[in-house]
């Protein structure tokens, strides 16, 4: 997460200090559909790390590191980087979609999907909890996640519905169909990982699919025993344990005389009765128990 805001801090000052801003007031690394269509493919990255001002850059950034240090520790480094970017496509996706003809930039999508992941880790956890000494309010991350979402929609379609025939401070020139999409993505993510993990938030699991086959191909390579174990958090009482190992046959007599008898005997020979453990003079009273109720035929 921390090398997620240096790249989105230095990108903004190496915008603001490298960077003209070009006469049509596009800012470059915008991604657009002509864009794409020139070939430039970088701007499938580059977008999500411009941003237009510090009033644009700084809530990213705040939200990013207050939601985004907890869904870390839930799913480690690899998965919280790969949440970002398809939170980020799906919001620069649904913006292409429905409004092809108009640049993109912001890491917001992506920043909303973060959002959406750790309400669906935690649903029922209190993000106004650290602030109950200065505003005694409960807000569930569920609900912030559904209000979110609400009005995310509410303010996509008001925008279509007025595009034509006025404009609106922070309806107009926000991409809220990015933030609708980046939050669904982020928390149908989450969800995935959590049935992926079967109880558990992995750094081992993978949610892209060459990971899902690989992890077949290895069910299916074990033996039939091993795939029908109860899997740990489920029915198992006890994790970990062997429940399909099968207990071990009783040794026959020339078996526990070969293996257990003979070299107790061997060292009693030849070291005598003070050399031997407590387990070895245990070995040879089971012997004698054993061979005592043997009469001859």
């Amino acid at each position: 997460m921390g090398i997620l805001v240096i790249i989105m801090v230095a990108a903004f000052v190496l915008q603001q200090l490298f960077t003209a801003k070009p006469v049509d007031g596009v800012p470059a690394g915008a991604i657009s559909v002509a864009a794409l269509q020139r070939g430039e493919w970088w701007t499938v990255v580059t977008h999500l790390f411009i941003h237009d001002g510090w009033m644009h850059l700084l809530p990213n950034v705040a939200l990013l590191v207050l939601a985004g240090r907890r869904v870390l520790r839930d799913c480690g480094a690899r998965q919280f980087t790969y949440l970002f970017l398809v939170s980020g496509w799906a919001g620069a996706a649904a913006c292409l979609l429905t409004r092809p003809d108009i640049p993109m930039i912001g890491a917001s999508g992506a920043i909303f999907g973060i959002i959406g992941a750790y309400a669906a880790f935690h649903p029922e956890r209190d993000v106004m909890r650290a602030l109950h000494r200065f505003v005694p309010l409960r807000l569930r991350a569920r609900s912030v996640f559904l209000g979110l979402a609400l009005g995310s929609a509410l303010l996509t379609v008001l925008e279509w519905r007025t595009r034509s025939s006025m404009t609106i401070p922070m309806v107009h020139g926000v991409a809220h169909i990015s933030h609708l999409a980046g939050i669904l993505a982020g928390w149908l993510y989450a969800r995935q990982l959590l049935l992926l993990s079967r109880g558990g938030f992995p750094e081992r699991e993978e949610f892209f699919p060459q990971g899902i086959r690989r992890r077949r191909r290895e069910e299916e390579a074990k033996p039939v025993a091993a795939r029908a174990r109860v899997r740990p958090g489920w029915n198992d009482p006890l994790p970990g344990s062997e429940l399909d190992a099968a207990p071990p046959a009783p040794r026959t007599d020339d078996e526990f005389l070969r293996d257990a008898v003979d070299p107790v005997l061997d060292k009693l020979y030849a070291q005598g009765m003070s050399s031997l453990t407590a387990n070895e003079r245990a070995i040879l009273d089971e012997a004698a128990a054993r061979f005592s109720k043997k009469s001859p035929s």
